[in-house]
């Protein structure tokens, strides 16, 4: 019997020295993946941020464009607006280009704006960061019914 108990207690020690030194191990695996996993998400965040910036500039254009009497004077207030909308929000494109669609600007008809934006991915996500992202958002707006259009 008192063999048996130290063949126990050595088996228990043998184990435990076994095991040092492992957790060390697994946060050596483990948080560099953690880390990246966060950049991952901190990027992400930030492009999903210049998306609604863009987003935000096609809804503030279409909003000005409809406002006005005529087509021309709609094309550019909205052209305007959304340029202005742009460069007064965190995102720095590269190339933009703001397009007022008066088309149907008839009362009860509709005007449409699309935004792009091609941004560098070293601005939107990262420092040192390659590659660029081109962002395209629309926004329309009904004009109304008993308007006078020009």
């Amino acid at each position: 019997m008192a063999n048996g108990k130290s063949c126990l207690h050595l088996n228990r020690a043998v184990s435990k020295r076994s095991e040092e030194g492992s957790m060390a191990a697994e946060a050596v695996i483990l948080l560099p993946l953690v880390f990246l996993v966060m950049l991952f998400v901190v990027a992400f965040g930030r492009v999903e941020q210049a998306r609604l910036q863009v987003a935000n500039a096609a809804r503030g254009a279409v909003e000005a464009a409809v406002l006005w009497p005529g087509a021309n004077q709609a094309t550019s207030a909205g052209e305007a607006t959304g340029a202005y909308l742009l460069h007064s929000s965190n995102v720095t494109c590269e190339h933009y280009s703001v397009d007022v669609y008066t088309g149907n600007y008839v009362a009860g008809g509709s005007v449409g704006v699309g935004v792009t934006c091609t941004a560098k991915l070293s601005d939107i996500a990262f420092p040192g960061l390659p590659g660029s992202l081109t962002i395209s958002q629309e926004a329309s707006a009904p004009i109304e019914l008993y308007r006078t259009v020009q």
